[in-house]
């Protein structure tokens, strides 16, 4: 596969991260990458671009217009299967717009979304996409008001994999001390952390620490500097830290603080997706920023006693760590990776069946229908399949029947004999419909019962903890009908089980559910 991507890179932001865990992921599978990049008006590059990134147009500022540019060749000669673009907002839209038919004659265009809300900007509607990314249910609900909904495809934000290390070893590299707890704040945001050094500064009388903090701005760094005569706990060091390096800090640290306002639009927290496969734990103010997660972050509102809680190494404070490694276990960069080239092969196939890569190979499939051309890019979709559903699958609970497996919807039959419960358990990437057919049930949602009886239903969001019991003396019954992204048995995190299975996904158990 021949991919083509605008984005910016190598520069400490959540667009260029995501271009880059995907992009890298994308080479070391095996395709062909060419990145087109913006040159940086502040010079906040923090490594050396790889062969492929070309630096060919500036981003445009409304306040500074010398010596911006856009060159447009690298755009017309290149040869590639997909064009991918990344955050059409900030990009010079002008330009591009002039050329863009020329790209989408050769090629089939996709736009990955980092606007957190409609843009107010005409000419960001003017672009016509064969499919939409986005990374979250949020997204999309204000996207499928300005696209047509079978073109917007969720695809999560991607992690940067598992890489375990030593503390102690990261310390001596770093100059720490062995015999301090420490707090890690870095990037453009560090100032958000001020007002907390007081807190921090009570919390250093029960447990010696450094707030080890580095950024690249430079006024930032004077601040702290202008405040360590008061907090001497703080160790400042200035400069960008490449992913590569990245890990050791977080290795060598107790702690990941981040503190972030709430913001009125949709946002996503990158800097939690790069740093959580350290193994640090990660406190995070409770707000908007971190409302799609629920227990992969150690959130807080109080930071005195969430930080005690954190150096104390709590039960809680364990079970997020093995919650945020089986989060970026689901969500690694070369799987997420993987589900786009499954996109770009599905746009690519003009019209033939979907190419049965390892996602998308399934048993005793048939063409089912052909979607009409749509009124919007007059482009043909891909042939969509039905599958149909194997044999029933036994559980120790009881078992389970797929009526119906398509690309949009799965629906099952369930049943579960009298006494017994199905794990308490959540899904990332899909929710769940449940109808009651027969018996009678206790469902748990996030906490809170429910008693059903046939004819009853219940929705289960996606996130949602949950789990069904029968409480009677007959066969529980019920349908359930799944809605999001994946239907496979591997997305299902079970958080307590009765058969001994809890912290185990089903895809690696000889039992589902």
């Amino acid at each position: 596969m021949k991919i083509v991507m605008m984005s910016r890179w190598n520069i400490p932001c959540g667009v260029s991260l995501h271009a880059e865990l995907v992009g890298r992921a994308w080479v070391e599978m095996g395709h062909d990458l060419e990145v087109l990049a913006p040159v940086e008006w502040e010079g906040y590059q923090c490594d050396e671009d790889e062969p492929y990134v070309k630096r060919c147009y500036r981003l445009p500022k409304s306040d500074r217009r010398e010596g911006y540019f856009f060159d447009p060749k690298p755009f017309l000669t290149a040869d590639c299967n997909v064009f991918v673009v990344q955050n059409l907002e900030i990009l010079p839209m002008e330009d591009l717009l002039e050329i863009y038919p020329s790209i989408k004659r050769r090629t089939k265009a996709v736009f990955v979304v980092h606007e957190g809300k409609p843009p107010k900007d005409p000419i960001f509607y003017r672009f016509e996409w064969d499919a939409i990314v986005c990374f979250d249910e949020r997204h999309k609900r204000f996207l499928k008001e300005i696209y047509p909904e079978e073109k917007i495809s969720i695809i999560p934000y991607p992690c940067h994999p598992i890489k375990p290390g030593d503390k102690i070893e990261a310390r001596k590299k770093l100059g720490l001390p062995l015999d301090k707890r420490v707090i890690f704040n870095y990037g453009i945001g560090v100032y958000r952390h001020l007002h907390l050094l007081p807190t921090i500064g009570r919390v250093n009388h029960d447990y010696p620490l450094i707030l080890l903090t580095m950024t690249h701005i430079q006024d930032w760094y004077d601040l702290f500097e202008a405040v360590k005569n008061l907090y001497p706990f703080i160790d400042l060091r200035k400069g960008d830290i490449p992913i590569k390096d990245l890990y050791t800090y977080l290795h060598a640290s107790d702690v990941l603080l981040i503190h972030k306002d709430s913001a009125e639009a949709v946002v996503v927290p990158s800097t939690a997706y790069l740093c959580m496969g350290a193994g640090c734990p990660i406190l995070a103010y409770d707000t908007n920023f971190f409302e799609t997660f629920d227990r992969e972050v150690f959130k807080y509102s109080e930071l005195g006693s969430a930080l005690k809680e954190v150096f104390q190494g709590s039960d809680r404070v364990k079970f997020t760590l093995e919650t945020a490694k089986k989060f970026v276990e689901m969500n690694a960069s070369h799987n997420i990776a993987q589900r786009f080239i499954r996109l770009f092969e599905s746009l690519t196939s003009k019209g033939e069946a979907v190419p049965k890569t390892d996602e998308f190979c399934y048993p005793h499939t048939e063409v089912l229908y052909r979607p009409k051309r749509n009124s919007v890019d007059q482009e043909e979709y891909p042939v969509m399949e039905r599958k149909r559903g194997p044999e029933e699958e036994k559980r120790p609970w009881g078992g389970f029947l797929v009526l119906e497996d398509q690309p949009t919807h799965k629906v099952k039959r369930i049943w579960v004999n009298a006494g017994q419960r199905l794990s308490y358990q959540k899904h990332y990437r899909r929710s769940e419909h449940w109808i009651m057919v027969e018996g009678k049930a206790r469902v748990v949602l996030d906490g809170k019962e429910a008693l059903l009886e046939p004819g009853d239903s219940i929705d289960i969001p996606q996130g949602a903890a949950h789990r069904i019991e029968n409480i009677g003396k007959e066969l529980l019954s019920l349908i359930e009908v799944q809605r999001g992204e994946d239907f496979s048995e591997d997305d299902v995190v079970r958080l307590e089980d009765d058969y001994g299975r809890a912290g185990r996904s089903a895809g690696v158990s000889i039992y589902g559910k």
